[in-house]
Protein backbone atom coordinates (compact mmCIF):
# COMPACT_ATOMS: atom_id res chain seq x y z
CA UNK A 1 0.00 0.00 0.00
CA UNK A 2 2.78 2.50 0.10
CA UNK A 3 2.68 3.26 -3.47
CA UNK A 4 -0.95 4.94 -2.80
CA UNK A 5 0.19 6.27 0.33
CA UNK A 6 2.56 8.23 -2.02
CA UNK A 7 0.14 9.17 -4.28
CA UNK A 8 -1.34 11.32 -1.83
CA UNK A 9 1.12 11.99 0.86
CA UNK A 10 3.57 13.91 -1.98
CA UNK A 11 0.32 16.29 -3.48
CA UNK A 12 -0.25 17.11 0.12
CA UNK A 13 3.12 18.03 0.96
CA UNK A 14 3.66 19.57 -2.15
CA UNK A 15 0.19 22.09 -1.29
CA UNK A 16 2.02 24.01 1.32
CA UNK A 17 5.09 25.20 -0.66
CA UNK A 18 4.54 29.29 -2.40
CA UNK A 19 4.12 28.91 -5.98
CA UNK A 20 4.64 31.58 -8.86
CA UNK A 21 1.60 31.62 -11.24
CA UNK A 22 3.41 32.67 -14.05
CA UNK A 23 5.70 29.58 -14.54
CA UNK A 24 4.16 27.26 -16.79
CA UNK A 25 4.65 24.38 -14.40
CA UNK A 26 5.65 24.98 -11.16
CA UNK A 27 1.88 27.49 -10.33
CA UNK A 28 -0.53 26.27 -8.10
CA UNK A 29 -1.71 23.32 -10.26
CA UNK A 30 1.53 21.63 -9.67
CA UNK A 31 0.54 19.56 -6.26
CA UNK A 32 -2.41 17.84 -9.36
CA UNK A 33 0.24 17.93 -11.97
CA UNK A 34 2.26 15.66 -9.90
CA UNK A 35 -0.67 13.59 -8.51
CA UNK A 36 -1.38 12.46 -12.00
CA UNK A 37 2.21 12.14 -12.86
CA UNK A 38 2.46 9.75 -10.31
CA UNK A 39 -0.90 8.06 -10.90
CA UNK A 40 0.06 7.65 -14.95
CA UNK A 41 3.51 6.22 -13.05
CA UNK A 42 2.10 3.45 -11.13
CA UNK A 43 -0.35 2.55 -14.07
CA UNK A 44 2.74 1.93 -16.59
CA UNK A 45 4.74 0.26 -14.05
CA UNK A 46 2.04 -2.10 -12.58
CA UNK A 47 2.19 -5.82 -12.55
CA UNK A 48 -0.28 -8.26 -14.22
CA UNK A 49 -1.68 -9.21 -10.55
CA UNK A 50 -2.96 -5.91 -10.30
CA UNK A 51 -6.19 -5.86 -12.12
CA UNK A 52 -8.59 -8.40 -11.91
CA UNK A 53 -8.62 -7.96 -16.48
CA UNK A 54 -4.75 -7.71 -17.10
CA UNK A 55 -3.99 -10.81 -17.25
CA UNK A 56 -6.31 -12.05 -19.83
CA UNK A 57 -5.83 -8.12 -21.82
CA UNK A 58 -1.91 -9.51 -21.83
CA UNK A 59 -2.88 -12.81 -22.97
CA UNK A 60 -4.83 -11.04 -25.96
CA UNK A 61 -2.68 -8.33 -26.93
CA UNK A 62 0.41 -11.10 -27.32
CA UNK A 63 -2.33 -13.39 -29.52
CA UNK A 64 -3.05 -9.96 -31.13
CA UNK A 65 -3.17 -10.73 -35.20
CA UNK A 66 -3.95 -8.45 -38.08
CA UNK A 67 -7.17 -6.68 -38.39
CA UNK A 68 -8.50 -4.25 -41.10
CA UNK A 69 -8.95 -0.96 -40.41
CA UNK A 70 -12.65 -1.79 -42.42
CA UNK A 71 -13.77 -3.90 -39.76
CA UNK A 72 -14.18 -0.39 -37.41
CA UNK A 73 -17.11 0.03 -38.95
CA UNK A 74 -18.45 -4.03 -39.05
CA UNK A 75 -20.72 -3.87 -36.61
CA UNK A 76 -21.16 -7.34 -36.04
CA UNK A 77 -17.88 -7.18 -34.53
CA UNK A 78 -17.97 -6.37 -31.08
CA UNK A 79 -15.63 -3.49 -29.81
CA UNK A 80 -12.40 -3.69 -32.67
CA UNK A 81 -11.46 -0.27 -31.40
CA UNK A 82 -9.27 -2.10 -29.33
CA UNK A 83 -8.36 -4.98 -31.33
CA UNK A 84 -6.40 -2.38 -33.78
CA UNK A 85 -4.88 -0.36 -31.36
CA UNK A 86 -3.65 -3.13 -29.61
CA UNK A 87 -2.38 -5.06 -33.15
CA UNK A 88 -0.49 -1.83 -33.68
CA UNK A 89 0.98 -1.13 -30.85
CA UNK A 90 2.06 -5.11 -30.78
CA UNK A 91 3.42 -4.94 -34.24
CA UNK A 92 5.22 -1.14 -33.09
CA UNK A 93 6.66 -2.12 -29.88
CA UNK A 94 5.80 -5.79 -28.94
CA UNK A 95 6.10 -5.28 -25.17
CA UNK A 96 3.06 -5.29 -23.11
CA UNK A 97 4.45 -3.65 -19.99
CA UNK A 98 5.35 0.04 -22.55
CA UNK A 99 1.79 -1.24 -24.15
CA UNK A 100 0.76 -0.29 -20.72
CA UNK A 101 2.18 2.76 -20.44
CA UNK A 102 0.85 3.60 -23.98
CA UNK A 103 -2.39 2.97 -22.78
CA UNK A 104 -2.06 5.00 -18.94
CA UNK A 105 -1.69 7.99 -21.01
CA UNK A 106 -4.06 7.81 -23.42
CA UNK A 107 -6.89 7.41 -20.62
CA UNK A 108 -5.35 9.61 -17.79
CA UNK A 109 -3.68 12.50 -19.76
CA UNK A 110 -7.05 14.13 -21.38
CA UNK A 111 -8.46 14.17 -18.04
CA UNK A 112 -5.56 15.29 -16.06
CA UNK A 113 -5.24 18.47 -18.55
CA UNK A 114 -9.06 18.76 -17.91
CA UNK A 115 -8.40 18.99 -14.75
CA UNK A 116 -5.76 21.41 -14.34
CA UNK A 117 -8.09 23.72 -16.83
CA UNK A 118 -10.78 23.74 -14.78
CA UNK A 119 -10.64 23.00 -10.69
CA UNK A 120 -9.11 25.88 -8.08
CA UNK A 121 -8.88 23.06 -5.88
CA UNK A 122 -6.11 20.63 -5.57
CA UNK A 123 -6.20 18.39 -2.88
CA UNK A 124 -10.02 17.90 -2.75
CA UNK A 125 -10.16 17.04 -6.38
CA UNK A 126 -7.87 14.75 -5.57
CA UNK A 127 -9.84 13.23 -3.24
CA UNK A 128 -13.00 13.45 -5.15
CA UNK A 129 -11.47 11.71 -8.10
CA UNK A 130 -9.84 8.97 -5.85
CA UNK A 131 -13.51 8.15 -3.58
CA UNK A 132 -16.28 8.72 -6.73
CA UNK A 133 -14.32 8.30 -9.66
CA UNK A 134 -14.00 5.00 -11.20
CA UNK A 135 -9.74 5.26 -9.89
CA UNK A 136 -9.84 1.16 -9.87
CA UNK A 137 -11.42 0.88 -12.92
CA UNK A 138 -8.26 2.32 -14.68
CA UNK A 139 -5.72 -0.26 -13.01
CA UNK A 140 -8.52 -3.29 -14.20
CA UNK A 141 -10.18 -1.83 -17.83
CA UNK A 142 -7.89 -0.94 -20.46
CA UNK A 143 -10.90 -0.89 -23.27
CA UNK A 144 -13.49 1.24 -20.54
CA UNK A 145 -10.45 3.96 -19.29
CA UNK A 146 -9.41 4.60 -22.98
CA UNK A 147 -13.07 5.04 -23.40
CA UNK A 148 -13.10 7.60 -20.41
CA UNK A 149 -10.34 9.53 -20.95
CA UNK A 150 -11.76 10.11 -24.41
CA UNK A 151 -14.90 10.96 -22.39
CA UNK A 152 -13.12 13.89 -21.08
CA UNK A 153 -11.84 15.01 -24.87
CA UNK A 154 -15.81 14.84 -25.29
CA UNK A 155 -16.43 16.86 -22.92
CA UNK A 156 -14.22 19.90 -23.75
CA UNK A 157 -15.87 19.55 -27.01
CA UNK A 158 -18.98 19.92 -25.47
CA UNK A 159 -18.11 23.10 -24.16
CA UNK A 160 -17.14 25.31 -27.09
CA UNK A 161 -20.49 23.27 -29.02
CA UNK A 162 -18.28 21.49 -31.30
CA UNK A 163 -20.96 18.69 -32.09
CA UNK A 164 -19.56 17.05 -35.40
CA UNK A 165 -16.17 16.32 -33.47
CA UNK A 166 -17.83 15.18 -30.61
CA UNK A 167 -19.96 12.92 -32.56
CA UNK A 168 -17.21 11.18 -34.15
CA UNK A 169 -15.10 11.19 -30.82
CA UNK A 170 -17.76 9.14 -29.01
CA UNK A 171 -18.17 6.81 -31.93
CA UNK A 172 -13.87 6.50 -31.58
CA UNK A 173 -15.24 5.66 -27.76
CA UNK A 174 -17.54 3.36 -28.79
CA UNK A 175 -15.56 1.32 -31.02
CA UNK A 176 -13.14 0.29 -27.34
CA UNK A 177 -16.23 0.00 -24.89
CA UNK A 178 -19.91 -0.07 -26.03
CA UNK A 179 -20.95 1.13 -22.80
CA UNK A 180 -19.45 4.39 -23.97
CA UNK A 181 -22.62 4.91 -26.52
CA UNK A 182 -24.15 6.55 -23.24
CA UNK A 183 -22.03 9.56 -24.06
CA UNK A 184 -24.19 10.86 -26.33
CA UNK A 185 -26.12 11.85 -23.50
CA UNK A 186 -23.43 14.47 -22.08
CA UNK A 187 -23.67 17.40 -25.42
CA UNK A 188 -27.53 17.82 -24.56
CA UNK A 189 -26.82 17.97 -20.67
CA UNK A 190 -23.91 20.36 -20.73
CA UNK A 191 -26.08 22.64 -22.41
CA UNK A 192 -29.57 22.50 -21.09
CA UNK A 193 -30.64 24.30 -17.72
CA UNK A 194 -31.66 21.89 -14.92
CA UNK A 195 -32.44 24.65 -11.94
CA UNK A 196 -33.80 24.47 -8.61
CA UNK A 197 -37.16 24.18 -9.91
CA UNK A 198 -36.19 20.69 -11.26
CA UNK A 199 -35.66 19.69 -7.98
CA UNK A 200 -39.23 17.99 -7.57
CA UNK A 201 -39.49 16.38 -10.83
CA UNK A 202 -36.12 14.86 -10.21
CA UNK A 203 -37.09 13.50 -7.07
CA UNK A 204 -39.91 12.11 -8.44
CA UNK A 205 -38.03 10.32 -11.33
CA UNK A 206 -35.12 9.26 -8.92
CA UNK A 207 -38.25 7.41 -6.73
CA UNK A 208 -39.50 5.57 -9.35
CA UNK A 209 -35.89 4.29 -10.59
CA UNK A 210 -35.12 3.13 -7.43
CA UNK A 211 -38.50 1.39 -6.72
CA UNK A 212 -38.53 -0.18 -10.15
CA UNK A 213 -35.42 -0.73 -10.90
CA UNK A 214 -35.18 -4.37 -12.00
CA UNK A 215 -38.47 -3.59 -14.45
CA UNK A 216 -36.28 -0.35 -16.11
CA UNK A 217 -33.29 -1.73 -16.37
CA UNK A 218 -34.62 -5.07 -17.95
CA UNK A 219 -36.28 -2.87 -20.79
CA UNK A 220 -32.78 -0.87 -21.16
CA UNK A 221 -30.45 -3.69 -21.35
CA UNK A 222 -32.66 -6.02 -23.59
CA UNK A 223 -31.74 -3.40 -26.42
CA UNK A 224 -28.10 -4.52 -25.99
CA UNK A 225 -27.88 -8.53 -26.62
CA UNK A 226 -24.11 -8.85 -26.04
CA UNK A 227 -24.95 -7.40 -22.03
CA UNK A 228 -28.38 -9.27 -21.60
CA UNK A 229 -27.04 -12.32 -21.85
CA UNK A 230 -23.62 -11.50 -19.62
CA UNK A 231 -24.97 -10.15 -16.72
CA UNK A 232 -27.98 -11.03 -14.91
CA UNK A 233 -30.66 -9.01 -13.09
CA UNK A 234 -30.11 -9.64 -9.09
CA UNK A 235 -29.20 -7.81 -6.22
CA UNK A 236 -25.59 -7.18 -5.47
CA UNK A 237 -25.89 -4.19 -2.86
CA UNK A 238 -23.72 -1.05 -3.23
CA UNK A 239 -26.44 1.70 -1.49
CA UNK A 240 -23.91 3.20 0.33
CA UNK A 241 -22.76 4.81 -2.98
CA UNK A 242 -26.12 5.84 -3.86
CA UNK A 243 -26.24 7.61 -0.84
CA UNK A 244 -23.27 9.49 -1.38
CA UNK A 245 -24.55 11.18 -4.94
CA UNK A 246 -27.78 11.74 -3.15
CA UNK A 247 -25.85 13.67 -0.51
CA UNK A 248 -23.99 15.27 -3.46
CA UNK A 249 -26.77 16.44 -5.58
CA UNK A 250 -28.70 18.21 -2.76
CA UNK A 251 -25.45 19.83 -2.12
CA UNK A 252 -25.07 20.63 -5.67
CA UNK A 253 -28.97 22.34 -5.75
CA UNK A 254 -28.84 23.43 -2.96
CA UNK A 255 -25.57 25.55 -1.99
CA UNK A 256 -24.36 27.34 -5.53
CA UNK A 257 -25.73 30.01 -6.96
CA UNK A 258 -26.66 29.66 -10.47
CA UNK A 259 -24.03 29.68 -12.68
CA UNK A 260 -23.59 28.47 -16.41
CA UNK A 261 -20.53 26.64 -15.67
CA UNK A 262 -22.29 24.57 -12.78
CA UNK A 263 -25.34 23.23 -15.05
CA UNK A 264 -23.58 21.31 -17.34
CA UNK A 265 -22.04 19.66 -14.72
CA UNK A 266 -24.73 19.06 -12.15
CA UNK A 267 -26.79 18.25 -15.18
CA UNK A 268 -24.27 15.14 -15.21
CA UNK A 269 -24.24 14.16 -11.62
CA UNK A 270 -28.04 14.37 -11.99
CA UNK A 271 -27.60 11.74 -14.56
CA UNK A 272 -24.84 10.09 -12.04
CA UNK A 273 -27.74 9.53 -9.28
CA UNK A 274 -30.49 7.94 -11.64
CA UNK A 275 -28.02 5.52 -13.42
CA UNK A 276 -26.70 4.43 -9.73
CA UNK A 277 -30.18 3.36 -9.00
CA UNK A 278 -29.71 0.52 -11.32
CA UNK A 279 -25.92 -0.57 -9.64
CA UNK A 280 -27.40 -2.11 -6.86
CA UNK A 281 -29.17 -4.91 -9.21
CA UNK A 282 -26.60 -5.06 -12.32
CA UNK A 283 -23.22 -4.39 -12.62
CA UNK A 284 -23.83 -2.92 -16.41
CA UNK A 285 -25.25 0.65 -14.95
CA UNK A 286 -22.07 1.24 -12.23
CA UNK A 287 -20.08 0.51 -15.97
CA UNK A 288 -22.32 3.28 -17.72
CA UNK A 289 -21.82 6.00 -14.54
CA UNK A 290 -18.20 5.38 -14.74
CA UNK A 291 -18.45 8.40 -17.89
CA UNK A 292 -20.02 10.90 -15.61
CA UNK A 293 -18.00 10.32 -12.08
CA UNK A 294 -15.06 11.79 -13.83
CA UNK A 295 -16.86 15.22 -13.70
CA UNK A 296 -18.00 15.12 -9.96
CA UNK A 297 -14.11 15.93 -9.16
CA UNK A 298 -14.58 19.59 -11.46
CA UNK A 299 -18.26 20.07 -10.10
CA UNK A 300 -17.77 20.12 -6.25
CA UNK A 301 -14.78 22.18 -6.34
CA UNK A 302 -16.63 25.08 -8.76
CA UNK A 303 -19.83 25.02 -5.84
CA UNK A 304 -17.88 26.00 -3.20
CA UNK A 305 -16.52 28.93 -5.55
CA UNK A 306 -20.11 29.84 -6.62
CA UNK A 307 -21.96 29.56 -3.13
CA UNK A 308 -24.39 31.93 -2.44
CA UNK A 309 -23.74 34.28 0.65
CA UNK A 310 -25.46 32.48 3.45
CA UNK A 311 -23.80 29.58 2.66
CA UNK A 312 -20.39 30.18 2.57
CA UNK A 313 -19.29 29.23 5.34
CA UNK A 314 -20.88 26.33 4.91
CA UNK A 315 -18.97 25.75 1.39
CA UNK A 316 -15.63 26.60 2.88
CA UNK A 317 -15.96 23.88 5.80
CA UNK A 318 -17.48 21.13 3.31
CA UNK A 319 -14.48 21.88 1.32
CA UNK A 320 -12.02 19.81 4.12
CA UNK A 321 -15.02 17.66 4.94
CA UNK A 322 -14.87 16.53 1.68
CA UNK A 323 -11.43 15.89 1.14
CA UNK A 324 -10.68 14.43 4.62
CA UNK A 325 -13.56 11.89 4.34
CA UNK A 326 -12.95 10.94 0.63
CA UNK A 327 -9.67 10.50 1.23
CA UNK A 328 -10.21 8.01 4.23
CA UNK A 329 -13.09 6.47 2.22
CA UNK A 330 -10.16 5.62 -0.24
CA UNK A 331 -8.05 3.56 2.10
CA UNK A 332 -11.00 2.64 3.93
CA UNK A 333 -11.86 0.25 0.70
CA UNK A 334 -8.62 -0.56 -0.19
CA UNK A 335 -7.97 -2.21 3.01
CA UNK A 336 -11.68 -3.57 3.56
CA UNK A 337 -13.84 -3.47 0.45
CA UNK A 338 -14.53 -5.88 -1.86
CA UNK A 339 -11.20 -5.15 -3.94
CA UNK A 340 -13.11 -7.05 -6.89
CA UNK A 341 -11.13 -5.58 -9.42
CA UNK A 342 -7.80 -6.06 -7.45
CA UNK A 343 -6.30 -2.78 -7.81
CA UNK A 344 -4.96 -3.49 -3.96
CA UNK A 345 -2.24 -4.06 -2.98
CA UNK A 346 -0.38 -2.24 -5.67
CA UNK A 347 2.13 -5.04 -6.97
CA UNK A 348 4.82 -3.41 -9.67
CA UNK A 349 5.94 -5.78 -12.92
CA UNK A 350 9.09 -6.49 -11.00
CA UNK A 351 7.53 -8.29 -8.04
CA UNK A 352 6.10 -11.33 -10.37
Amino acid sequence: MLAYYLLFTIPILLSFLNYDDDRLIANKRFPLLVFFGLFIVLLSLRSVQCGVDLFNYKMKFEDADSVSVLSLFDFSIIEPGYDWFSYICKSLIGNFQIFLCICALISVVPIAVLYLKETEHNLLTIALFAGIAPFTMFFSGLRQSIAMGIGAICYMLCKKNRLIPFVILVFVAFLFHQSSIIMLLMYPLTHIRITKKWIFPIAVIFALCLIFNKQIFGVLISFNHKYESRYIIADIGSYTFLVMLLILTVFSFVIPEDDEEIFGLRNMLVLSLLLQCFAPINTVAMRLNYYYLIFIPLLIPKIIDNSRERYKQVAFISSYVFFAFFIIWFFKEAYTGSNYLRAFPYIPFWSE
